[in-house]
């Protein structure tokens, strides 16, 4: 879950503070909540509370579970893709070729290999690398 937003009409100012099972989140206080990375620690139900100077509501409830048992599938040029051992943590992934980084911090690419874009530099193929804290996608 990259962002979730809160829309509220009132009088100004509104306040928003974001609650995860019933407990305010420190710092979230505007009108979205980015969750950078999800993970098991980030399961639980969300929701808004908007106060200004009538009172307050509290927004409808978000569920956000984790799913341990997620998978990776390919299609089209590259349906295989070696990703056995340590698990994805992070994919990047084109129009021929593919990254991902595992969750023991080594990176993996598969693909069109013409102009060696799949050749994993060897300080890139062993740990300690991590995810990064948030996820950046490109139309």
């Amino acid at each position: 879950m990259d962002v979730a937003v809160c829309g509220a009409v009132g009088t100004s100012p509104l306040k928003y503070q974001w609650q995860k099972d019933g407990a305010a989140i420190n710092g979230a206080t505007n009108v979205f909540l980015q969750i950078r990375v999800l993970g098991v620690n980030q399961a639980g139900n969300y929701c808004a509370v908007v106060t200004n100077s009538a009172g307050s509501v509290t927004s409808a409830v978000a569920k956000v579970d984790w799913v341990a048992k997620a998978y990776v599938a390919g299609w089209g040029a590259e349906v295989f893709f070696p990703l056995t051992g340590a698990k994805p943590v992070a994919l990047a992934a084109g129009p021929s070729h593919s990254l991902a980084l595992r969750s023991d911090g080594t990176v993996t690419a598969w693909g069109n290999n013409f102009y060696r874009h799949c050749m994993v530099p060897p300080e890139l193929r062993t740990p300690p690398l991590s995810a990064p804290e948030t996820a950046t996608a490109w139309p």
